[in-house]
């Protein structure tokens, strides 16, 4: 049960879990991940040892515990390996009592993933209404076509990345600063390696300047004295649809690699990680 705002009250029940992992979604990375916590195990434990070591990293995880006695042991280490998992908690990441932690940076994600499909739509002309095709180029009128696109289209995707910007500048210089200046304190070597690999990578996607092929294409939509032609309009709808696919990716790829970790901190940890925010995100992340 959640409060007002949308974050949960208390640890996520183990049963949600296990309905979660049943449905397939999560299926064959649960029985991956089981194998793997299975292969790590001690060999000698009795029952109630393996029952309360299971618990005892369930709530690491932000499960409720104890567990109800009707669940067997077999159950716990199946939910165990489904909340090991990064990508069980990028979509379920509201079941966590640490939820609020990420909320706000979620919420932004989501936000651009809207604007993307809205640019989309627009780029290609698409209205509101699926009777009605509304061309961006207006042969009767070439200029105010162009003005159009400009002004219309390309000033809604120009805001989108300057405030994709902001928020990237904010995710390199204070989360990621964060991960790696900290990340060797509070992980296993191999993990702190791993996770700081992932890190580049999101490093990387915005360094790659993907924009660039949109605004090339509007560049060639407005070289063209006629005000453009099909072939012009269409290039922008390819190369909006491109970016929405790449940078929908990214957010993910983010979401995947720091949402659980970003709920999982300790509270000495999350304290320690609020001293990395300015005072312009501390009320916000």
């Amino acid at each position: 049960m959640g409060n007002t705002l949308g974050i949960p009250s208390g640890p996520v029940p183990v049963e949600k879990v296990l309905a979660l992992c049943v449905d397939g979604t999560f299926a064959d990375e649960v029985a991956t991940q089981r194998r793997i916590l299975d292969a790590s195990e001690p060999k000698k434990m009795s029952r109630e040892e393996r029952r309360a070591a299971t618990e005892a990293e369930l709530r690491k995880h932000g499960v409720a515990t104890p567990t109800p006695a009707d669940i067997s042991i077999d159950e716990l280490r199946n939910a165990l390996a489904a909340v090991s998992l990064d990508t069980f908690w990028q979509q379920n990441a509201r079941l966590h009592p640490n939820y609020g932690r990420v909320k706000n940076w979620l919420y932004v994600h989501e936000k651009y993933r809207e604007h993307l499909d809205d640019l989309e739509k627009e780029s290609k002309g698409v209205c509101a209404s699926p009777d009605e095709r509304c061309c961006l180029y207006n042969p009767s009128d070439p200029v105010g076509a162009r003005v159009k696109v400009r002004q219309d289209v390309g000033k809604h995707f120009e805001d989108l990345v300057a405030k994709m910007k902001e928020h990237h500048e904010f995710e390199e210089k204070q989360l990621f600063a964060f991960y790696k200046k900290e990340g060797a304190k509070m992980y296993a070597k191999d993990d702190y390696h791993q996770l700081m690999a992932a890190i580049k990578g999101l490093q990387d996607d915005h360094d790659m300047r993907s924009e660039i092929f949109v605004r090339k294409a509007f560049d060639d939509y407005d070289a063209k004295k006629t005000g453009g032609k099909w072939q012009q309009e269409r290039q922008i709808g390819q190369q909006m649809e491109a970016y929405n696919i790449v940078t929908k990716n990214h957010m993910e790829r983010e979401e995947t690699v720091l949402v659980r970790r970003w709920m999982e901190l300790t509270d000495d940890q999350y304290k320690l990680y609020r001293t990395y925010l300015s005072t312009k995100y501390a009320m916000v992340y």
